[in-house]
């Protein structure tokens, strides 16, 4: 199956180092973490869930490569794929934006189950706000298509509907 994007080492470079390097992060993590790990912490950035040394280690790079993978493929199977060409740039930024956003909550969280005073209360959500803005930036730039922006029956059906409904949610 022919790729609705192109991929080249210029567009896929910062994901995939950003990946290894998570990987190999983790087998740092998991040689030294406890055997319960913190998983989730409540609104008050106070430990609500805990999980165990593989699963902290392990499982949000395992997210990490699904998301990569799924950005990928989408292209391939949206009805809407030749589209994509159109906001190709803005499609490997989101990419980018969204990997990056995860491999940092990731290294906070393993630093925090290390020991180190790191207060998710206060970085969660300044990351978050960045993400948004972040992304709320280029979301007028977006082309219709079926798997990235803000999908609804009116937005999917006209083009402009699609790009007054993205200029305002940016």
């Amino acid at each position: 199956m022919k790729s609705a994007i192109r991929l080249s080492w210029k567009s896929e470079a910062w994901c995939i180092l950003v990946t290894l390097a998570s990987v190999a992060l983790s087998f740092y993590f998991y040689a030294h973490f406890p055997e319960q790990v913190v998983g989730h912490w409540n609104f008050a950035g106070q430990p609500d869930d805990w999980t165990s040394r593989a699963g902290g280690a392990f499982g949000m790079v395992g997210v990490l490569i699904f998301m990569y993978v799924l950005f990928l493929v989408l292209p391939m199977l949206d009805p809407k794929k030749e589209r994509y060409a159109d906001f190709e740039k803005v499609y490997h930024l989101f990419k980018n934006i969204l990997i990056t956003f995860f491999a940092v909550i990731y290294v906070l969280s393993g630093l925090y189950n290390l020991g180190y005073p790191i207060s998710i209360q206060f970085w969660v959500p300044w990351l978050v706000g960045l993400l948004m803005i972040l992304i709320g930036n280029y979301l007028g730039k977006l082309k219709r298509n079926w798997f990235v922006g803000i999908k609804t029956p009116w937005t999917l059906s006209s083009e402009n509907v699609w790009n007054k409904t993205h200029r305002v949610g940016g």
